[in-house]
């Protein structure tokens, strides 16, 4: 914990970011007086795009009280903006867009559920982020990307034509 956190997934001042076939999942911010943004963070002037990403089960706390789980923007500066397409984001917490509305239903965006393999592992690294049968994520990505079989391709890093590969 500390007085300060931002950004547990990434952070962005400056940046026009390109980010396809993502998985930003299972960050966590806690901090004492200012932060937020658990998943991903906006900071004068940042504008990343994310196309078939899954920002899924992000957190952020400031004195106990959630702070833009998923996506969160500085206020105090600048604009920033994040564009998201054919993207799920679901399970960022009580308060997962924060000072920015939400792009779910918006650019082929979903919140759905994920029905990943396995994430009950302590570390992210030992996940199995397979999409199960029953995952919101398959064929759901970017019709225009199409996955290793030839399909429309999935949403997460285990869609698009390498998605086979992992």
């Amino acid at each position: 914990e500390t007085y300060a956190a931002v950004g547990g997934g990434a952070f962005f001042t400056y940046s026009s970011a390109y980010f396809e076939q993502a998985d930003i999942l299972g960050n966590t911010t806690t901090a004492t007086t200012a932060g937020g943004g658990g998943g991903l963070y906006g900071y004068y002037y940042a504008a990343p795009a994310f196309t078939n990403t899954s920002l899924w089960n992000n957190a952020a706390f400031i004195a106990g009280a959630a702070a833009g789980g998923g996506v969160m923007f500085d206020a105090t500066y600048a604009p920033a903006s994040m564009a998201f397409t054919y993207s799920s984001l679901s399970e960022n917490g009580t308060d997962p867009f924060r000072n920015t509305s939400s792009p779910v239903g918006a650019d082929d965006n979903i919140e759905g559920a994920t029905a990943y393999t396995d994430v009950s592992a302590e570390s992210a690294l030992d996940w199995d982020l397979t999409l199960g049968a029953g995952s919101a994520l398959r064929n759901a990505g970017d019709p225009e990307i199409a996955d290793a079989a030839g399909t429309r391709s999935d949403i997460g890093s285990r869609g698009g034509s390498s998605g086979d590969a992992w």
